[in-house]
């Protein structure tokens, strides 16, 4: 996933300063099903295993951080939009927007130990 955010989305988005998802979407789309991952597993599988997982995987929006949320901001930046509290932060908007949670694991980390995973358990 870091590959894929550093060689593929920070390039398509830097010039505009926006999300993945922002450009592709301008007008936005209402999510279905939030996906929280470690952001250590391979791209390919990390994919593979969300197809997988649904029969209506085409039709589905996702919330991926990595997508939904600006990559080429600096971190002041990152911190205004995340907001004083988890509670108000778009991870939480968009779980309560959601109609499923969907928990990615991976073979390279136990997601458990890193905390934003632990907190969208809990929001």
């Amino acid at each position: 996933v870091y590959q894929v955010v550093d060689e593929l989305i920070k390039p398509l988005c830097r010039e505009k300063r926006v999300s993945y998802a922002v450009l592709l979407n301008p007008k936005g789309k209402k999510c279905t099903t939030f996906v929280t991952h470690a952001w250590l597993e391979s791209f390919l599988e990390f994919v593979d295993d969300i197809a997988n997982h649904f029969s209506d995987f085409e039709t589905r929006v996702f919330w991926i951080c990595f997508v939904a949320n600006p990559q080429t901001w600096p971190p002041e930046e990152l911190s205004v939009l995340l907001g004083p509290s988890a509670l108000q932060s778009p991870f939480a908007i968009a779980i309560q927007q959601c109609d499923v949670f969907l928990i990615v694991r991976n073979r390279s980390k136990n997601m458990y130990t890193r905390l934003w995973c632990v907190t969208e358990l809990v929001l």
